[in-house]
């Protein structure tokens, strides 16, 4: 579940019962022609989606840091 997607009112309705949030972090940084320079933050934000999604958290967006 995406923090970034939800409406206020579920998120509201998500806090009544849950108090935990995934934030993905990652560098950008370079990595050599053939690899996107955001990969590292790209692969922590899908490890964090699938973990929410079995947890049943809300993800926020990725953390960028370079």
């Amino acid at each position: 579940m995406r923090l970034d997607y939800a409406f206020w009112p579920d998120v509201e309705k998500y806090l009544e019962k849950e108090d935990r949030l995934i934030i993905p972090a990652g560098s950008v940084e370079q990595h050599g022609p053939a690899v996107a320079m955001g990969i590292d933050y790209i692969i922590a934000a899908a490890v964090a989606e699938a973990a929410g999604k079995e947890m049943g958290l809300y993800v926020a967006p990725p953390l960028a840091y370079g």
